[in-house]
């Protein structure tokens, strides 16, 4: 495939590592990765590439699926799932690219991919845009938000009687859990984004088992802090207050540590601010990625 065709509108798929990827191209100028949550909850790139559209007017954006999410190759090997695994397809997407430099945009679970590119490979960093994702997960008091949350109690009852459902699969049951803890932690007023939210979790294509590795073995590990303070690369941050407090206190962290460093706190707002909060939040990104 030729350098242009790489670049051309629409969805490609390339073998990166001996694995197959599927990427979708918008817009124009330099080049922004749009690195999804993915592993973090198990959705495709469906819901970015609907609510980031105005970030193609200044950059030419490539919305990744990850190795094991959405369209992009499953592996036999959990262990394939891991961060570091996620950062060497960057930086081989990079090369593929013909890219000197990238911005990388990261939300959530691809803010920690994000965050773990720009440590071990610096110099390929044009800039950083860290959407509600956090330098390292504390669950300390996560339980005791959990059970404030509205609509925690039916959820709670939900997801004990989805357990014990067998005659679901996986990717089956980690849709239905989507479908019943999102609306409980991930927004401050799912009301007013139910519809769109909700088409979201029944169109797009749900991968567990990513999600079930990063739980397992990558989420209780997960702490950066002792090498945050490495990046310089300019970067901002932006999350919603009414995040999870992990988010919440990460995002401040990584403001208080990183030296070019702007920090958006989106008000009344929750995990998703380009879904949440669409008009705050690209009026804080769009002049920063046109930088």
């Amino acid at each position: 495939m030729s350098h242009n065709e790489r670049f051309s509108p629409g969805g490609h798929y390339v073998n990166i590592r001996g694995i197959k990827l599927w990427y979708y191209v918008q817009g124009s100028g330099p080049v922004l990765l749009v690195q999804p949550g993915g592993a973090g909850w198990g959705g495709d790139a469906s819901p970015y590439i609907e609510t980031l559209k105005p970030f193609e007017k200044v950059r030419t954006v490539i919305y990744l699926e990850p190795r094991g999410i959405g369209r992009s190759q499953r592996l036999t090997d959990p262990h394939a799932y891991k961060m570091e695994e996620y950062v060497k397809d960057i930086e081989s997407l990079r090369n593929y690219f013909g890219a000197p430099q990238i911005a990388i945009a990261g939300h959530s679970h691809g803010g920690f991919v994000a965050l773990k590119y720009a440590l071990q490979y610096p110099k390929m960093v044009e800039s950083l845009l860290l959407i509600d994702t956090s330098p390292y997960i504390y669950f300390g008091d996560y339980h005791s938000w959990l059970s404030k949350r509205k609509g925690y109690r039916e959820a709670s009852s939900a997801l004990k009687k989805l357990q014990n459902d067998v005659s679901l699969s996986d990717d089956e049951k980690e849709r239905a859990t989507l479908k019943i803890l999102l609306p409980v932690i991930h927004f401050y007023d799912f009301d007013k984004v139910s519809t769109q939210v909700n088409n979201y979790l029944t169109n797009m294509v749900v991968s567990a088992k990513p999600h079930q590795y990063f739980n397992h073995y990558e989420a209780p590990k997960y702490d950066l802090r002792e090498s945050i303070q490495q990046i310089n690369a300019p970067t901002l941050i932006i999350n919603g207050d009414d995040d999870m407090p992990h988010i919440v206190l990460g995002s401040k962290y990584l403001h208080d540590h990183l030296s070019l460093v702007n920090h958006v706190v989106i008000e009344n707002c929750g995990h998703w601010p380009m879904i949440e909060a669409p008009d705050s939040f690209f009026r804080a990104a769009i002049p920063f990625l046109s930088q």
